[in-house]
């Protein structure tokens, strides 16, 4: 047992510092090859995607954690439930987008912030993967789930922005990180099977 703890740590430690240098890394080439405009965008698009933020899941997720012994029977609610909240994100943002883009005169804004609703839309498997493995107790596969994202995301950054996609290669990412776990689909198919099988018994 001590020897599989410190094992999770050494993977822990080496994921967290992967991650780091990834994110390093891509800031050194978005620092060289994006200007002070695309960042300034950037930081709208985001402060407007706060309000994605704030709606994501509907909390749906946590309902899960909460009731972890009911998992399998309330899974297919919980996606379904944040699925829609996270639909009803995305459409509020991109209406959001269209009298940005107005207001500050950038047209670009309404397919980055439409990005970034789709981006919230496409990880509603991944939150409900993610309330599994919280429940129980599989942190070290947690974190490898989410450290394995992340350097996925900032590979693409740091290659989208070396092809020159100027702002996108800041938002392209966000949409495409979802798929970079394929057991998230594979848990919601599973855990929609169960649920169906448990219900007909």
């Amino acid at each position: 047992q001590k020897k599989s703890i410190l094992s999770g740590l050494m993977w822990m430690s080496a994921a967290m510092i992967l991650s780091k240098l990834a994110s390093v890394m891509a800031q050194f080439v978005l620092g060289w090859k994006l200007d002070a405009e695309d960042f300034g965008l950037y930081a709208i698009a985001m402060s407007l995607g706060a309000i994605v933020v704030s709606m994501r899941n509907g909390g749906s997720d946590r309902v899960l954690i909460q009731r972890g012994g009911e998992y399998n029977t309330l899974a297919p609610v919980a996606f379904t439930l944040g699925l829609y909240f996270n639909l009803a994100a995305w459409a509020v943002l991109v209406l959001i987008a269209f009298f940005a883009a107005d207001y500050y005169g950038e047209p670009v804004l309404v397919p980055v912030l439409t990005l970034i609703g789709l981006a919230t839309v496409l990880a509603t498997p991944m939150a409900i993967l993610s309330a599994k493995l919280t429940i129980e107790q599989r942190f070290s596969d947690l974190t490898k789930v989410t450290t394995l994202s992340a350097i996925l995301r900032q590979s693409l950054t740091i290659a989208l922005a070396l092809l020159g996609a100027g702002l996108f290669s800041l938002v392209i990412p966000m949409a495409i990180e979802p798929f970079s776990d394929s057991n998230s689909s594979q848990l919601i198919f599973l855990t929609f099977v169960t649920a169906l099988a448990a219900n007909k018994s």
